[in-house]
C-alpha cells in the first residue's frame, strides 16, 4: 500500500504564498496609485513610495511563481481574480489611443495567462486535470445561472461589467475545484 505524500510545511503551502502574493499586490498597487493620483510629477519622497510599491509587486510576482513552481495551480485562480479587481482593465477612458493600448495589453496578458495555465495543466496528473475540469464546470454552470438571474433583474441592478464576470468565473472555478478535491478525499 503506498504511503501518503509528506505534508508540506506552512512556508511551502498554497495559502502562505497566496497570502504573500495577494498582500504584495494590494500594497504595491495602493502605494503606486496613491502617489500617481495626487501628483503628475511626484516629489522626491514619492519616488521612494513608488519604488516600495514596485518592490511589493515584484514580491507578489515571486510568490505567484513559487505557487506555480510548487504545483499549487489552483491558488493561481483566486490570485488572478484579485488582480483583475486591483488592475481594473478597461479603465482607459474616452481617449481612443489609450483604449487601443489597454485592449492590446489586455489581450496580450490574457493570452499569456491562458498559455501558462495550459502548460501548467499539461504537466499535471489525470486527477488534477479532472478536478480542474469539474471546477470549471461549476464555474461555468454558476455563471450561466447568475447571467439568467441578472437578465431577469437587469432593470434594477447596476450595469454589468466584463471584469466582474471574469472575477465570478475564476472564483467559482476555484471553489468548484476545492469542493471536488474535498469530495474526492472524502470518498477515498
Amino acid at each position: 500500500m503506498p504511503s501518503d505524500p509528506p505534508a508540506r510545511s506552512r512556508i511551502d503551502s498554497g495559502p502562505f504564498w497566496f497570502t504573500i502574493s495577494a498582500l504584495g499586490s494590494l500594497g504595491g498597487v495602493w502605494l503606486s496609485d496613491s502617489v500617481f493620483q495626487r501628483y503628475t510629477n511626484p516629489p522626491p519622497r514619492g519616488h521612494a513610495v513608488v519604488l516600495a510599491g514596485l518592490t511589493l509587486i515584484f514580491l507578489a510576482g515571486l510568490a505567484a511563481w513559487k505557487l506555480a513552481r510548487a504545483g499549487l495551480y489552483s491558488w493561481l485562480l483566486p490570485l488572478a481574480a484579485i488582480n483583475l479587481v486591483l488592475l481594473r482593465p478597461g479603465r482607459s477612458g474616452d481617449v481612443g489611443s489609450w483604449r487601443l493600448e489597454w485592449g492590446v495589453m489586455g489581450l496580450a496578458w490574457t493570452l499569456a495567462a491562458v498559455l501558462v495555465f495550459a502548460r501548467l495543466l499539461r504537466r499535471s496528473d489525470e486527477l488534477e486535470r479532472r478536478l480542474h475540469l469539474e471546477g470549471a464546470f461549476v464555474g461555468l454552470g454558476s455563471g450561466l445561472v447568475a447571467a439568467v438571474v441578472y437578465a431577469l433583474f437587469e432593470n434594477r441592478l447596476p450595469e454589468l461589467r466584463a471584469q466582474w464576470v471574469a472575477v465570478w468565473l475564476l472564483l467559482s472555478w476555484w471553489v468548484g475545484f476545492l469542493l471536488h478535491a474535498r469530495l474526492y478525499r472524502w470518498r477515498t
